[in-house]
């Protein structure tokens, strides 16, 4: 959807799942962090179901980057392919 401001709310409800489902799907195939987090779990089909799975915190991706410099191995693109990396 081009337009997600203008969506209807149950238009906004299948858009949102839509993109959980693609992310889901890249982020467990693409992120050894991840995968070791989730222990073999697939993420939640539902993104309702979304509290169900493991979530990250802040020193876990602290201590990820520094065994696994410079990005870390939550990292769920090709290395060369990043060009900036932003923390908080």
């Amino acid at each position: 959807m081009d337009d997600a401001e203008a969506a209807s709310p149950g238009e906004l409800v299948r858009l949102r799942q839509e993109l959980w489902g693609a992310q889901a799907d890249y982020v467990a195939a693409s992120s050894p962090f991840f995968q070791a987090l989730w222990a073999g779990r697939r993420p939640p089909a539902r993104l309702e179901d979304l509290p169900e799975l493991p979530l990250a915190d802040k020193s876990m991706l602290r201590a990820s980057q520094a065994a696994h410099p410079p990005f870390g191995d939550y990292l769920a693109a090709p290395p060369d392919s990043v060009i900036r990396l932003h923390r908080t």
